[in-house]
């Protein structure tokens, strides 16, 4: 694993094999002497550089440094000296300013006439129409004061003729004349249509008539049909201290016996304490389509429950606020009749206690069903 370290100059972090430790590198960022770190952490100064006096080469070098400074003043006296004073001329001369160039005049170029061919003859004006002469004396008559308003020249007024022509009156006519024969065509089939439909309904065989009319008022009387409260009651629930309290929000199932129709099932969402309302509304929908029902205990802790037809229930009431121990499980034959309905039925009880009762709703009579959690 190689020593890692920064250097002690420019701060970069640098990686170097553990075969280093203790040895004097250059940084390759800023090119200083650095001592790599021993293997425990500890790094020894560098020591400050030496002059070798006896070094022959360094006192070559240091003659040469010195020498540069003397040597630079005779050669500039010489320079001086050598600096020719002859052929020199220290007149100054005057330059004039040239002359301003006289301007070239130039010839415009003029526009050439084309001459007409000799032998050709003026184009003459056409001679203008009877309808032409009647619009011009109308814009002459009506024409505004104002003289910055134009006169309508004579090529609109050959135009304005053409359309007010006499020709375009009879196309105007002939369209109209369509229009009026497709009118009264779509109007007398759509009266013989109807007259040969209502011919038909009136040749209909009464009987069947009075079944059709009887069958549309059984669907009508089947669908308007209200429920009636076939279960009504309080729920309540003990205490430690022994004092009874309305149960609150307890849920009253009622699943039919047995189920005739159809094998979904709703999910178990609905049926808890505290579900969301479109969750409970859609579990309340569930059974009321299988001709049960799902409710809540009010603040009394009441409920009424309707049932639209008469038969056999199962009625199941689960607490809202009372726990039931351990040893209160949900027996098998519960857990399986509601598997018939809910899928996990299990989780419809979670920790609170439940109460299980069938009854019997003959249609008319309601079933008073009040229970107590202890």
């Amino acid at each position: 694993m190689p020593i890692k370290f920064r250097c002690s100059k420019c701060r970069q972090f640098l990686g170097i094999s553990r075969s280093k430790a203790g040895e004097v590198v250059d940084c390759p960022t800023c090119g200083r002497s650095i001592r790599v770190p021993q293997l425990d952490g500890t790094r020894k100064p560098i020591p400050e550089p030496e002059l070798n006096l006896d070094d022959k080469n360094l006192a070559t070098a240091l003659d040469a440094i010195a020498a540069i400074g003397t040597e630079s003043e005779p050669s500039t006296q010489q320079s001086k000296q050598t600096e020719p004073t002859q052929g020199v001329s220290s007149r100054i001369e005057t330059i004039q300013p040239l002359e301003t160039p006289k301007p070239i005049p130039i010839e415009p170029i003029l526009p050439q006439v084309i001459a007409p061919p000799p032998n050709s003859t003026p184009i003459q004006e056409a001679e203008p129409t009877s309808n032409d002469n009647r619009l011009t004396e109308l814009t002459q008559q009506h024409r505004p004061s104002s003289p910055s308003s134009p006169a309508i020249t004579k090529p609109f007024a050959s135009e304005f003729s053409r359309e007010f022509s006499p020709q375009a009156d009879e196309r105007n006519r002939t369209a109209w004349l369509v229009i009026l024969f497709v009118s009264t065509m779509a109007f007398f089939v759509g009266f013989f249509a109807g007259r040969f439909s209502v011919s038909s309904n009136t040749d209909r065989n009464p009987a069947e008539t009075n079944r059709a009319a009887q069958s549309e008022n059984h669907s009508l009387t089947d669908s308007s049909r209200k429920a009636n409260i076939a279960i009504r009651g309080q729920i309540t629930y003990s205490t430690k201290e022994g004092v009874n309290r309305p149960d609150t929000g307890a849920r009253v199932v009622v699943f039919p016996e047995h189920r005739l129709s159809g094998t979904s099932k709703n999910s178990f969402q609905g049926f808890l304490a505290g579900a969301e309302k479109s969750d409970f509304n859609t579990a309340r929908t569930f059974l009321q389509n299988l001709k049960g029902n799902l409710v809540l205990a009010d603040k009394n802790g009441e409920f009424t429950v309707e049932l639209p037809e008469p038969g056999t229930y199962r009625v199941l009431i689960v607490s809202r606020f009372h726990s039931r121990t351990d040893d209160e499980k949900v027996p098998d034959r519960l857990r399986n009749f509601l598997a018939n309905y809910i899928d996990r039925p299990g989780s419809l009880f979670g920790k609170f206690s439940f109460y299980s009762q069938s009854i019997k709703y003959n249609g008319s009579s309601s079933t008073t069903l009040n229970h107590t959690f202890e």
